[in-house]
């Protein structure tokens, strides 16, 4: 008898496919006996047309599943398992599934009939799949899967049938579009697994029909034409609420669970979250971040319903009734499994998930410019100046104002360059070595002094990341940085400009501006690292914020990302580490920063915030441990890193005009003679910048389609100008002439930075007005203004700081404040003896403990100089000594008492085994007052003299101490050595060290050698009751053992000490905050992400395809979404 065919189409949101794929159903050569439609909560016109075509249509709710959708029309429709046939009919009544988005070759179901015709023991036959529009393009012809349960078709991509499949029969699954299957085998089997949904469902059926004993086919005379919607990402987000990719690998992992041995489901459990973790990474690392959530929360998914899966379980071994053996040879092998993970990555075509249909110009259509370096920079791709007319290179306008910037940056800082220590302002040398920066910004102890607990200064982490640059050479790093600011800061001004603006003169001018600033010159000058790094990486934030949210102006390739709407994952995470930069930088820039980010999420839509998690998570990695003390001591936030350098602020509304300190007067105006043009000196250095202001403040009542970006910008400025205000009336140290406020440049830079952008995103919108021609007029006279002020007041700093006049320059290079060579050997030998450096800053007498070759930037600790200043705002003061404080002055006193006294005790104590007395002038921030070759004249040659005199008492003084043996003139100064205080010997168990055993009675009985924190040595045995005693402050965090074993901590007046048993062993000594190296693995892993994430690199080719299924084009994107 003739087999009775029911036909089964599901329509979500399938109008698209919809007519082709009935028109398919009508036209078959052997006609269907029974079409049921199922509409699962379509909002187009797909119910419509299933009422035109099916004999019976069932509703079903949004997101059911094709099995679900499958069940309720069969139960819709009066046919469920009630209403089938008599057991000797069963086997003539089958069910076509059909996808909404499948349309049949006329053909297709006779050759499956045929086929049953010649293998009756055939339960579920299915079709070859072809493209929708390409008909020649394989999708697949039969479908196996891994035994890991990785779903596969064992094609390659975008193969073409030749017929070269057309030989295959039997096989572990077909595709569920098509599917030819028994009804009793469906009822007995109970259907598909609802717990699949969508994707795996039909090998999940396929296998289980195997294991119970039926045959599974795959008919390749009978042709599907399928779009493949849902998994191309086409179909509407309510089918696939969590993403195809969540739902393919979901299943993938569901499909072991299920198909695994009971005891080995735990196992699978485990390796699938520890493999979700790994997959996730390698996302990441393929500039996928996007997948690598869904790598995690898909196999959470798929793990975390124990019922649902024990159902499965249950519904698979209910029918079983053959070995899992007998569908092992259906499997993928592992050679499948390979080529299919390299097809996966091999460049071939792959659907963009979510795409809008894009027109996107191929490279023959598109109209190029030959020098656009937007394009190049900010779209990280390469220069289209190559084989473009030179005339045209040379003159475009970001390489002429780089040229201005780079001459600007050499004439005023020329004199950086050369040998010795940069050094000068709040500038500290560079270390000699990199492993020393590196080991710094991971301590938990500051070494400097008697040493000081708390975390290292978020910037120390930056400039080792950043000295990588320059291959871990931080000496070289830094002059760099200081030479170039000013053109790199131009060029990130440019390129963020960009993204708002499409007008080169904008970007020019913006660039110019940006780069005159006195918040970065006065940086500069001052050796304010921190701030100067904070002024060149902020236009690199704001240009990541605004293509982080798909914000930029959108050039010729549409749905780039960051441009047009579509978020861009790598402007995030490079953002973001420009913004951990900026506030390691500034830490006074953190707040305002973390409130704008606030603001940006909140007027982003929901869709293009996803990619904003990066630009906060590497500034959260960078500052974890200074977070801490952050809490304890708000004070840190307005801690510039590097010497407390006190700076008299700029009234606040001078600070609105962008200038951090008082700019005073215009000398030469004032020696014309002339009233008008002495009051212009007097004041035009003031309004220099003013004109910007105006820019900005136009640009916010003529914005355009750029209203709320501007209104951010403003919103920026406000609190840049907050911080400023604040953080120059914020005590943050104790300099040579009292209490040290917080510098106001940073927020300076962050209300310029807000005003240009306001400025550059509402050109357009002034551009426009230019018709009229007062306004015209107008916009010129102020855009001149705006222009020509800064550029006057760069042209001044750069003309005084190539003449060496510019006060507030005060960076050089100078190569005899290193210690000498003796003293750094025993500083940075296994004693590590300290240096007391003695010197005459305003003429009073000042001794700095000092260790390895001299001070360098790694002593620097905001914790250590905020916590020298305590009280309430406005009623601050200086902090009382210390115990370790007090020891000091002692020595110092001791040392220049000149009553033939023995200072070694005390000496000891801080362990101190070099004095050297500075024979050089220095001023009250410590910096050398001139030059040895010149030529002093009336108050400065008394000053010198007078400093000769009080040197020469001082150095008498020390000759008289006993246990101080001379050395001799260095370049430092005079340099005597600390003896021991038994017999004058170099190994002697007294002599000056950092570590000591100490008997009950307080002699010294031994040096332990020690590194410059850490201390891990063997100890011989000796006497009960002996401890071990470091020239440190008491910590508790300082820990110790011997052979494993925790040793006892103690108090020692001010030093650490610890219980030594009288047994010998291996001792071990450091300082580190609990779970600290947990942390560290985590900032590591954060940071190494996002840089990886930041990395633009070459992808899959991405093709944009319409709502029709129809490739419009392709083109070779980076993989920045």
């Amino acid at each position: 008898m003739s087999p009775r065919i029911t036909a089964v189409i599901v329509a979500s949101d399938g109008a698209a496919y919809l007519p082709r794929t009935l028109d398919g159903l009508r036209a078959q050569s052997r006609p269907i006996d029974t079409l049921i439609g199922v509409d699962a909560g379509s909002t187009d016109e797909s119910r419509q047309l299933l009422d035109g075509a099916a004999d019976v249509v069932v509703d079903v709710p949004a997101g059911s599943g094709f099995g679900r959708a499958v069940r309720a029309g069969l139960d819709g429709a009066g046919l469920d398992g009630a209403d089938k046939p008599d057991a000797d009919d069963a086997p003539d009544d089958w069910l076509w599934l059909i996808h909404d988005d499948s349309a049949p070759d006329y053909t297709a179901l006779e050759e499956l009939l045929a086929e049953l015709d010649i293998s009756p023991s055939v339960a579920i036959a299915g079709c070859k799949q072809l493209d929708f529009d390409e008909t020649d393009r394989l999708h697949d012809v039969g479908l196996t899967a891994s035994a890991m349960g990785r779903r596969m078709t064992r094609l390659s991509r975008d193969e073409y049938d030749q017929g070269q499949y057309d030989a295959r029969r039997d096989t572990l699954a077909v595709n569920s579009a098509g599917m030819l299957i028994r009804r009793d085998v469906w009822d007995a089997l109970g259907g598909f697994d609802p717990a699949f949904r969508l994707f795996h469902d039909d090998i999940d059926l396929c296998r289980r029909a195997r294991l119970a004993g039926h045959r599974v086919i795959v008919v390749p005379g009978a042709v599907m034409y399928h779009a493949e919607a849902t998994r191309s990402g086409r179909r509407a987000a309510a089918v696939l609420p969590h993403g195809r990719a969540h739902d393919l690998r979901r299943g993938e992992v569901y499909s072991r669970l299920v198909n695994a041995a009971a005891l080995a489901v735990p196992f699978h459990v485990i390796g699938a979250l520890i493999a979700a973790v790994g997959r996730a990474v390698f996302k990441i690392a393929a500039n996928d971040p996007g997948d690598a959530g869904r790598e995690i929360t898909s196999v959470v998914s798929a793990v975390s319903h124990p019922v649902r899966l024990v159902r499965s379980r249950r519904r698979a071994g209910r029918t079983r009734t053959t070995s899992k053996s007998a569908v092992a040879g259906l499997l993928a092998t592992r050679r499948d499994v390979w080529q299919d993970l390299r097809d996966d990555w091999s460049g071939t075509a792959v659907p963009v998930e979510g795409a809008e249909p894009k027109r996107l110009e191929s490279a023959a259509g598109a109209e190029a410019d030959p020098a656009d370096t937007e394009e190049a920079v900010e779209d990280f791709s390469p220069l289209d100046t190559l084989g473009a007319p030179r005339r045209r290179v040379w003159s475009h306008p970001v390489l002429l104002v780089m040229a201005v910037l780079i001459v600007v940056g050499i004439l005023a800082s020329y004199r950086l360059i050369g040998s010795g220590d940069l050094m000068g302002g709040a500038l500290k040398p560079a270390p000699h070595k990199f492993a020393e920066l590196v080991s710094s910004a991971l301590s938990t102890w500051t070494g400097a002094g008697a040493g000081w607990p708390g975390a290292a200064d978020p910037f120390q982490s930056a400039l080792a990341i950043l000295s990588l640059l320059a291959v871990g050479h931080v000496s070289v790093f830094i002059p760099v940085l200081l030479i170039a600011a000013i053109p790199l800061a131009g060029l990130g001004a440019w390129v963020a400009a960009g993204s708002v603006t499409g007008s080169r003169a904008v970007r020019a001018w913006t660039a110019l501006v940006w780069a005159a600033l006195p918040s970065l010159t006065e940086a500069i000058g001052g050796g304010r690292l921190g701030a100067v790094l904070a002024h060149v990486l902020l236009p690199w934030v704001a240009l990541g914020i605004v293509r982080a949210t798909g914000s930029a102006r959108a050039r010729r390739l549409n749905g780039r990302p960051g441009r047009a709407g579509v978020p861009s994952f790598a402007a995030a995470a490079a953002g973001g580490l420009a913004l951990a930069g900026v506030a390691a930088g500034a830490p006074s820039l953190l707040p305002a920063l973390i409130v704008t980010v606030i603001a940006v999420v909140c007027v982003t839509p929901s869709g293009r915030r996803r990619a904003l998690v990066w630009l906060v998570l590497p500034v959260l990695a960078l500052f974890g441990p200074f977070l801490v003390d952050l809490v304890k001591n708000p004070r840190l936030l307005a801690a510039d890193p590097g010497v407390a350098l006190a700076a008299v602020p700029a009234p606040p509304w001078q600070q609105l005009l962008m200038q951090p300190v008082d700019v005073g007067r215009w000398p030469m105006l004032h020696t014309l003679g002339s009233p008008v043009l002495t009051a212009i000196g007097d004041i035009a250095p003031i309004f220099l910048f003013a004109p910007i202001i105006i820019v900005a403040i136009c640009a916010l009542f003529i914005a355009g389609g750029n209203a709320r970006g501007i209104r951010v910008a403003w919103g920026a400025s406000a609190l840049g100008l907050a911080t400023a205000l604040a953080g120059s009336h914020i005590v943050v140290g104790i300099g040579a002439h009292g209490l040290v406020s917080g510098w106001p440049g940073a927020g300076i830079s962050l209300v310029a930075a807000g005003f240009l952008a306001a400025g550059a995103a509402g050109s357009h919108g002034l551009v426009a007005l230019r018709t009229n021609p007062a306004i015209k007029t107008s916009i010129v006279v102020v855009a001149v203004l705006a222009t020509v002020g800064p550029l006057l007041s760069l042209g001044a700093w750069t003309a005084r700081s190539a003449a060496g006049t510019e006060p507030s320059a005060v960076v050089k290079r100078n190569a005899d404040l290193r210690l000498p060579a003796v003293a750094t050997d025993q500083g940075v030998g296994p004693d590590r003896t300290r240096t007391l450096l003695l010197t005459q800053p305003d003429g009073q007498l000042t001794g700095t403990l000092v260790r390895g070759a001299g001070m360098d930037l790694t002593d620097d600790s905001a914790t250590r100089e905020v916590a020298a200043v305590t009280g309430e705002p406005g009623r601050e003061h200086a902090t009382e000594r210390d115990a370790a404080q007090t020891e000091q002055a002692r020595a110092v006193a001791a040392v220049a008492a000149g009553s033939g006294g023995d200072p070694r005790p005390v000496l000891s104590t801080l362990g101190v085994g070099f004095i050297v007395l500075a024979d050089r002038q220095v001023d009250a921030e410590g910096d050398t007052v001139h030059a040895p070759d010149t030529v002093l004249t009336g108050k400065a040659l008394a000053r010198e003299q007078e400093f000769h005199a009080a040197h020469d008492r001082i150095a008498a003084a020390i000759d008289t101490d006993a246990g101080l043996t001379r050395v001799g003139q260095t370049d430092a100064g005079e340099l005597w050595r600390v003896d021991s205080v038994g017999a004058q010997k170099s190994r002697a168990p007294d002599r000056p060290a950092r570590v000591h055993i100490v008997d009950p009675d307080g002699t010294e009985q031994a040096v332990v050698p020690s590194k410059a924190i850490a201390v891990s040595a063997s100890v011989p045995a000796g006497k009960d009751g002996r401890r071990v005693v470091l020239s440190e402050r008491y910590d508790e965090n300082w820990t110790a053992t011997l052979d494993g074993k925790q040793l006892a901590a103690h108090k020692d007046g001010w030093r650490q000490s610890f219980d030594l048993p009288s047994r010998g062993g291996d001792l071990k000594i450091r300082h580190a905050i609990p779970l600290q190296w947990l942390w560290r693995v985590g900032q590591g892993i954060v940071l190494i992400l996002a840089v990886l994430v930041a990395i633009p690199l070459p992808g899959r080719r991405r093709e944009r395809v319409s709502p029709r299924g129809r490739r419009t084009a392709s083109a070779q994107e980076g993989r920045q979404s």
